[in-house]
């Protein structure tokens, strides 16, 4: 695994009701979607670009209702080198009023936001919209994440969500057991590399492999511990995540 450990060289501002940026994923999300119309995309937020309109749907479709528009602005550089973040607002139809509700949106890289996806049919993906529930999105070059895919490359870790078991196999009828090593290592908040994935019954499983972070130099359990877990708990919440800005 390539662990993405980054240089915390800018400083990003954050206008106030601009975007909102979350620090920690949400119930329900399946990926992450990045378009060359919100924030610049893969290019990153300071990327240079146009204000974007974005239609949002009821339904996977281009005959579905439209229920309103993401408005994106695009981020600037400061003359400090810090990074402002354009707004990314939802604004529903019809309505005269400004939009005043800002979208979700988590980075899956430095400085590099994306939208919430919650169910994925490429090249149309249902978006969280914060305050406003969520809808449909069609996107056909921007870059859609699985959870596998930015585990892959991310520095990630057993999130609070875990509920400690490592199984032998990637099945709930295979054995599982809580390991103590397991549980010390994550309450240290120590790394993992995922090594392989699977689809069972329409549920993800990852294995996962417990490893010292490479922010750390030691290391208190033995080492490495490799098991199976659900990627997500019964209430949809990532049971792994990464450190968009590294160490």
């Amino acid at each position: 695994m390539r662990f993405a450990v980054a240089l915390l060289l800018a400083i990003v501002v954050v206008p106030t009701n601009a975007v909102e940026l979350l620090n920690r994923p949400t119930a329900g999300i399946q990926g992450l979607l990045s378009t060359p119309d919100i924030l610049g995309g893969d290019a990153g937020v300071c990327a240079n670009g146009n204000a974007s309109t974005l239609p949002i749907h009821d339904a996977p479709n281009a005959d579905a209702n439209p229920i309103g528009r993401v408005l994106a602005s695009p981020a600037t550089r400061e003359p400090d080198g810090g990074c402002r973040i354009g707004s990314v607002l939802f604004d529903p139809a019809p309505r005269d009023d400004p939009p005043d509700t800002p979208v979700p949106m988590l980075e899956h890289g430095y400085e590099a936001a994306s939208l919430i996806v919650l169910d994925a049919r490429p090249p149309w993906f249902r978006v969280a919209l914060g305050q406003a529930g969520d809808g449909w999105l069609h996107s056909e070059h921007g870059h859609y994440r699985t959870l596998v895919d930015l585990y892959r490359d991310g520095l990630t870790y057993l999130t609070d969500t875990w509920d400690g078991e490592l199984c032998d196999g990637p099945d709930p009828e295979r054995a599982c057991a809580i390991a103590d090593a397991a549980r010390l290592h994550h309450e240290q908040q120590d790394a993992v590399t995922v090594t392989a994935s699977a689809e069972i019954a329409g549920e993800t499983w990852i294995e996962v492999e417990l490893i010292t972070s490479p922010c750390r130099t030691d290391s208190q359990y033995p080492l490495p511990i490799r098991g199976w877990l659900r990627a997500r708990d019964s209430a949809g919440r990532p049971n792994v995540w990464f450190h968009a800005r590294g160490c």
